[in-house]
């Protein structure tokens, strides 16, 4: 049976973690507010260019463009987004169950795969996926640089 000090201290231990844990979910909390106001900042421009690439294919302007040509189904890029650290198990858990649900609908023939972050390129490097490169430690702030490439 555990003494009195033992258990004084284990109360101390669990009161501790609680505080550690609730200043993470606060900054989590924060960083979440965040990118949800730069998400909505982009929204206007999105529903603008749908609209400009609307009316530029509606037009018929661009005649035979190749990027407009309708083309055989060929490979599926299969971009999988989860985290590059821990401490959210359950998101990184249903990511990569969701993709593994895909890959095996699409055929493993037919995809190529691109993980974004590190938790979701770990998960596929260690069954054996090959990829190209994974976007891993993109942080908080994405660089339009290293989108693109």
């Amino acid at each position: 049976m555990a003494t009195l000090k033992q258990i004084r201290r284990r109360i101390r231990s669990v009161q501790s973690t609680r505080q550690i844990t609730k200043a993470m979910e606060m900054v989590a909390a924060a960083k979440l507010r965040k990118a949800q106001v730069r998400a909505a900042a982009v929204e206007p421009y999105a529903l603008a260019l749908r609209e400009a690439l609307d009316r530029l294919s509606a037009s018929g302007s661009l005649g035979g463009h190749p990027l407009l040509e309708r083309r055989p189904e060929g490979r599926t890029l299969l971009c999988v987004v989860g985290s590059d650290r821990g401490l959210c198990g359950g998101f990184n858990a249903g990511v990569t169950r969701l993709a593994e649900q895909r890959l095996a609908a699409l055929g493993p023939q037919r995809v190529r795969l691109q993980p974004v972050g590190g938790r979701v390129a770990r998960y596929f490097a260690y069954r054996g996926w090959d990829f190209a490169d994974a976007a891993v430690a993109a942080g908080d702030q994405v660089d339009p640089a290293t989108v693109g490439r």
